[in-house]
C-alpha cells in the first residue's frame, strides 16, 4: 500500500485590533526580528544619522515611536540625552534591556498628549519608521506638527520618516514578504480603504517541525501625502525640506522658517 505523506498540522488565528493592541499582542515580540535583528538595525540607524545634520552634543532628543531603540541607542552613545516615547511597554522594556547604562529615558505614552504636556523645549524630535501614519486621523497628525512646533528649541530639528500613500498598478504588489526564515514569515498585505486609511494585515507564520500556526492581526493606518504634511508643518510655523529617502521612507526634515 503506498503512504501518503503526512501534511504539516496548521493553526490560524485572525483579529482585527487597533494600533496599540496590535503591537502589544501581535508584533511586538517579533518586531526586532522583522527588520533583521536589532544589532543590525541599530547599525543603519547609526549610519544613516551620521549623514544627518543634527545638534551638537549633548542635544536633548525626543523620539516618538523609539520602539526597541534603533534611533534613540545610537544617539545615546553620540552623547545625546534621550527621551523615548512609546505605546508598546514590551518595546521599551527591550529598549530598555538593550541601552544598559546609556543615558536614555523610556516613557509609555499617547505621542500628541506626551508633546502637549511638555514644558521643557528639545533640540530634536524624531519620528520616525512609519510612526506617524499609526496615528489614528489626519487631526492627531497636525496635532503631533503642532507640538512639535510648539516643542522644538529656536534652533531645533525635527525628522519624519513614512511610506507615502501609493497607488497599486496590480493587485499583487499589495503584498509585501517582510522577512522569511526557518522559523517563521512574515507577510504584510495591503488594503486601501479610501484616500486617507488603508488596513494592514500582518500575516505571521511560525514553524516547529511539522506545525505551522498563523496569526492574523490587522488595523488602520493612514496613508500619508508629503505635500499635505508640508503644508500643515508651515500652517505651524515650520519648514518642511524632503531629504533622501530612508529605507523605502519618504523623510522631511522640518525646522523654523
Amino acid at each position: 500500500m503506498r503512504r501518503l505523506a503526512r501534511l504539516p498540522t496548521w493553526n490560524i488565528m485572525l483579529a482585527m485590533n487597533d494600533v496599540e493592541e496590535h503591537y502589544e499582542e501581535h508584533l511586538a515580540a517579533i518586531y526586532a526580528w522583522s527588520v533583521g535583528g536589532a544589532e543590525t538595525a541599530i547599525a543603519a540607524a547609526d549610519a544613516w544619522l551620521a549623514a544627518i545634520a543634527l545638534p551638537a552634543a549633548p542635544a536633548l532628543v525626543i523620539d516618538l515611536g523609539a520602539g526597541f531603540g534603533a534611533t534613540a541607542i545610537p544617539l545615546a552613545r553620540r552623547g545625546h540625552r534621550v527621551i523615548a516615547v512609546d505605546t508598546s511597554q514590551a518595546l521599551l522594556d527591550e529598549l530598555a534591556t538593550l541601552a544598559g547604562s546609556l543615558p536614555i529615558a523610556t516613557e509609555r505614552a499617547e505621542l500628541v498628549a506626551f508633546l502637549r504636556a511638555r514644558r521643557e523645549p528639545c533640540d530634536v524630535v524624531l519620528c520616525l519608521g512609519d510612526t506617524l501614519a499609526h496615528l489614528g486621523t489626519p487631526d492627531e497628525v497636525d496635532a503631533l506638527l503642532a507640538g512639535i512646533a510648539q516643542t522644538l528649541a529656536p534652533s531645533g530639528i525635527a525628522l519624519l520618516s513614512y511610506r507615502p500613500r501609493r497607488e497599486f498598478a496590480r493587485p499583487e504588489d499589495r503584498f509585501v514578504l517582510v522577512r522569511a526564515d526557518a522559523r517563521r514569515t512574515l507577510t504584510c498585505v495591503l488594503e486601501p480603504i479610501d484616500e486617507t486609511y488603508q488596513r494592514v494585515w500582518d500575516v505571521l507564520h511560525e514553524h516547529e517541525g511539522e506545525r505551522t500556526t498563523m496569526r492574523v492581526s490587522g488595523y488602520r493606518k493612514l496613508r500619508l501625502d508629503p505635500a499635505w504634511i508640508a503644508e500643515r508643518a508651515r500652517a505651524h510655523g515650520l519648514v518642511a525640506d524632503e531629504l533622501a529617502s530612508w529605507r523605502g521612507m519618504t523623510v522631511q526634515r522640518l525646522s523654523e522658517r
